[in-house]
């Protein structure tokens, strides 16, 4: 003979157990299916140099850069730090960087691929009138 109660509490206990389980199965397969396109990096330097014919050493721009995804026009941006280096996380596709400072204005297009860095240094050099 079983105690009473003891039907009830052991129902209860499978049910909750069977839940339990059922809602984990539910977020691995929420995980498996959910597809992630892999993000690409985009790094580089931003800098000038002074003088023709022979250039003197690159000088460092601290200055924001803006990244244009050509696609979806969506603008992201990033910081040059005081050696002139930024790096911004990006999804694929193709993208046009500014640089703009005091000195000039400075283009360049890349293509960013799928879990891989794109150098994009942004240079100039200077021609210093008279």
């Amino acid at each position: 003979m079983r105690p009473v109660g003891t039907a009830r509490a052991g129902r209860s206990s499978n049910f909750t157990m069977r839940l339990l389980a059922s809602g984990l199965i539910i977020l691995a397969c929420a995980g498996c299916s959910t597809s992630h396109t892999a993000s690409g990096t985009i790094a580089g330097r931003y800098y000038v140099a002074r003088g023709l014919p022979h250039p003197v050493a690159e000088q460092p721009v601290s200055a924001p850069i803006a990244i244009d995804n050509v696609a979806t026009h969506r603008i992201e941006q990033a910081f040059s730090d005081s050696h002139g280096y930024f790096k911004l996380v990006v999804p694929p596709g193709t993208y046009d960087i500014y640089g703009r400072s005091r000195h000039a204005l400075i283009t360049k297009t890349v293509i960013v691929a799928p879990g891989a860095t794109t150098e994009a240094d942004l240079g100039a050099t200077l021609v210093e009138t008279p």
